[in-house]
């Protein structure tokens, strides 16, 4: 008799603990129906002097007061990129409607790179850490003010529908901020 109601005991525990875990998963599962905000296909090109930005960093920020969420790219060989917003209705592809201050990063290391061979014997391993002197030189290839939200003078809204934007940035460009030593 005890060994079952020791089984009846553990049943009943075992039910509310997998009601309790499970029940909220499908909550949270029925509720993803296309959760997350709608947003809107974005995409567009950065040049510098003119010129296609390749590897470049591309972030929209929600402006102070907007409702509209951060998203990311990168840019292509021809400088164009598309906006990835993470939790949205259409599988990240675009940005939520809202004003944006839009931040472009493209740098250079001369850090060697990592492995990208799984055959080499170093693959997946940290190299080694550096010693004082060591440290990897970086070189902006954007102008640093244009990866700093308060110092970037690029803005966007996105609206209803598609956007598309083109960036020109000036290698000799210098934010008021940055001027003034702020």
């Amino acid at each position: 008799m005890a060994g079952g109601v020791f089984r009846f005991r553990c049943g009943r525990a075992r039910t509310a603990v997998l009601a309790a875990v499970l029940v909220p998963a499908l909550v949270a599962i029925g509720g993803c129906g296309g959760g997350g905000p709608s947003v809107e296909m974005v995409e567009g090109i950065v040049n510098l002097d003119g010129k296609p930005v390749d590897g470049a960093a591309v972030f929209f920020s929600p402006a102070p007061g907007s409702s509209g969420m951060p998203a990311a790219g990168q840019t292509g060989s021809d400088g164009r990129f598309k906006l990835t917003t993470v939790r949205s209705k259409k599988g990240g592809g675009g940005a939520v409607a809202g004003d944006y201050v839009v931040t472009v990063t493209k740098v250079q290391s001369d850090a060697p790179p990592l492995p990208s061979d799984p055959s080499d014997p170093n693959y997946g391993k940290f190299p080694p850490a550096p010693g004082p002197n060591d440290k990897p030189k970086i070189k902006y290839i954007a102008p640093q003010a244009y990866g700093d939200a308060k110092t970037s003078p690029l803005k966007a809204t996105v609206g209803k529908g598609s956007g598309s934007f083109t960036f020109e940035l000036k290698s000799d460009f210098k934010s008021d901020a940055k001027a003034a030593g702020k």
